[in-house]
């Protein structure tokens, strides 16, 4: 079973000085955590970047009063149907 904690800085770094490491694990953990860091990074620029869609407000009243006019219509289906739906995909 994993464990996940989350430190503030302070107690972050008090773990790390507690750990008895040497100066190649301490350079190595160094790197580890810095190539790190770079992944995520890149991920929320990325993510940042290229959103899977954005709206101004008028877009985004229209797509919502459309919505509101096919639901009205009954142009809808049930969550069942969905899940129907779904399972012919797989």
């Amino acid at each position: 079973m994993e464990t996940i904690t989350s430190l503030d800085r302070k107690h972050l770094w008090q773990l790390i000085q507690a750990l008895s490491l040497n100066t190649d694990n301490k350079i190595w953990l160094a790197q580890k955590l810095i190539n790190e860091a770079r992944v995520e990074q890149e991920e929320e620029q990325q993510q940042v970047a290229e959103p899977p869609c954005q709206y101004g407000m008028e877009e985004a009243k229209q797509i919502l009063q459309e919505t509101e006019q096919c639901f009205a219509r009954g142009e809808y289906i049930t969550e069942e149907e969905m899940d129907q739906y779904l399972q012919t995909l797989s």
